[in-house]
């Protein structure tokens, strides 16, 4: 059986905004799900941290494979450092992982730095590689063969729940990475009930990465918190699930066990509108207190962009989250390319953003990755040419496309909109209204605090804090 070590490949973006938490690193999930399974079977695993020290370099010497995992913005880092490898370890064999590596394995291939890409599930393409398998052989692998032409092997959903191992060495990487709204807790741990999307964005990396959605039972979750609770007495947990509200009979279920078994423990989930309706208030009892939304705002001049949507179903849905005790994480996108006009776009977003209770607003920017139907349809546009080069601005925090509104203005209409958004009577009321909620409460002060100087270090406290008396 041969050794394997994974590295999780995650940088400090060169572009930050002072709105966005970008300090702290989440935790490695996936490799560390990886690790457990590959320990399992009986293969020696090693899971590294950067910068690699002089340890970790006469480790990976002499280890056979290594396993490459990183985000779109770190993949120059991950080239170079598969290079790296390659000169200090020439015997190695270099496997890269991840969305970006699934959707686009033919540039990741291309320098002879990585010998092969994983699309999708690692748990057993990575096992059989440690078996010494024939490349041709192992599902979802793409790689180069003899003539140097590359072959992409058919792929594979392969984990069931049944096959899910406690993860191992959790408390090396835990931290809060939600600290602005829960700052009690200085550690968090992930957990997921399921793998993959049910919908098709144009935008997203989901479909090519999983291939589908596929719900994992709750029994390994369960067991997860119950561990994590008792080994190192963390109970703040960050379900790593793309839309958690997909299925409604697996969210009550867990729901009903932790109710059921009285596990103190706070949970935070991303959910869909475009998905199951849920009973909000069940889920605020199951000690769900953070639940984060992505919000289409209405235009007439809007397109298809693969999902559905109502503007009254997204005000309904987050009226029913935010009335059951909540904290809402709402979370937008700028710079698609019917916005033609900066000041109306501030207008049409801040009006309709008057009208959804959102606690904490996140805006990105629309950001072609590589695979989507996005990165084929506005590629040209990209301000940083050639594109394969500069994917290092590739962190949704920083506009990268040019269509009538410049980078520059799509900047500025942000922090017009956050701070229309933060200074306007319906925030003030919904805080004086959360008063009445203690969790809420202490939620929303944490949440100012930690905020009280961003927007270009300017004060935003919100006016609610000056009028509540």
């Amino acid at each position: 059986m041969k050794s394997i070590v994974l590295i999780d490949i995650e940088k400090q973006p060169n572009y930050i905004t002072d709105h966005y938490y970008v300090t702290s690193k989440t935790e490695p999930l996936g490799l560390l799900y990886l690790e457990s399974f590959l320990n399992a079977h009986g293969v020696q695993v090693h899971v590294l941290k950067l910068p690699l020290t002089g340890h970790a370099w006469d480790t990976i010497k002499n280890i056979d494979i290594v396993g490459l995992s990183g985000l779109t913005y770190c993949w120059k880092q991950m080239e170079v450092l598969a290079k790296e490898i390659k000169e200090r370890a020439p015997g190695a064999f270099i496997v890269a992982g991840r969305e970006h590596a699934a959707l686009s394995p033919e540039l990741v291939l291309r320098n002879g730095n990585f010998d092969a890409v994983v699309v999708g599930e690692g748990e057993y393409p990575l096992m059989m590689l440690c078996e010494g398998k024939d490349l041709k052989d192992i599902p979802s692998l793409v790689y180069r063969d003899e003539n140097g032409c590359i072959v992409k092997n058919s792929s594979k959903s392969f984990l069931n729940a049944e096959e899910s191992f406690p993860l191992k060495r959790r408390r090396q990487w835990m931290r809060n990475m939600l600290h602005e709204s829960i700052s009690k807790y200085s550690e968090m741990a992930g957990i997921m009930l399921s793998r993959g999307c049910v919908f098709k964005c144009d935008f997203c990396t989901a479909q090519g990465m999983w291939k589908g959605y596929r719900n994992m039972g709750i029994a390994h979750a369960l067991d997860e918190v119950r561990r994590v609770i008792g080994s190192y007495g963390i109970r703040y947990f960050a379900f790593h699930d793309l839309m958690l509200n997909t299925s409604k009979d697996i969210i009550y279920d867990f729901c009903d066990e932790i109710i059921k078994r009285k596990i103190e423990a706070t949970f935070f989930a991303m959910m869909s509108i475009s998905a199951q309706n849920l009973d909000f208030k069940y889920l605020e009892k199951a000690g769900f207190n953070e639940i984060g939304v992505g919000i289409e705002i209405p235009s007439d001049k809007r397109k298809d962009i693969g999902k559905k949507l109502s503007f009254n179903k997204t005000v309904d849905f987050i009226k029913k989250i935010s009335d059951a005790g909540i904290f809402v994480r709402g979370y937008l996108i700028l710079g698609w390319p019917w916005e033609t006009s900066k000041e109306e776009l501030v207008e049409e977003y801040s009006n309709a953003l008057k009208l959804l209770p959102i606690n904490a607003l996140r805006i990105n920017f629309l950001t072609p990755f590589p695979g989507t139907v996005i990165y084929e349809k506005y590629k040209d546009f990209c301000i940083y040419q050639p594109i394969e080069e500069c994917y290092e601005h590739f962190t949704t925090m920083e506009p990268v496309l040019k269509f009538k509104i410049s980078p520059i203005e799509l900047e500025e209409a942000r922090i017009e909109i956050m701070q229309n958004y933060y200074f306007s009577k319906e925030y003030a009321l919904l805080g004086l209204k959360q008063k009445k909620i203690p969790i809420l409460n202490s939620m929303n002060e944490s949440f100012y605090d930690h905020y009280k100087n961003s927007l270009n270090n300017k004060c935003y406290k919100p006016i609610l804090m000056a009028n509540d008396s």
